[in-house]
């Protein structure tokens, strides 16, 4: 019996460099940076997932303190 039902597809950006993925979520290929969800006209969402961070990656602290500091109205 086959399942009718429509798998979604998750696209993910990387932050560093902005290389696109298909249902990815660990730290980007290309560049060992963190992934965003973007929506679907490849706008950048507040979405990233948990097992991006899972790994010690200290130059990512940064990167993110970074980013929210710059998409925030309370700075860090």
């Amino acid at each position: 019996m086959e399942n009718s039902e429509k798998k979604e597809i998750i696209i993910t950006e990387c932050f560093a460099c902005g290389a696109w993925y298909e249902n990815y979520f660990f730290p980007s290929p290309c560049c060992g940076s963190i992934v965003l969800k973007v929506d679907k006209d490849g706008n950048r969402t507040n979405t990233t997932f948990l097992s991006v961070l899972s790994l010690p990656q200290p130059h990512l602290a940064k990167k993110l303190k970074r980013f929210i500091s710059n998409n925030t109205k309370c700075n860090i």
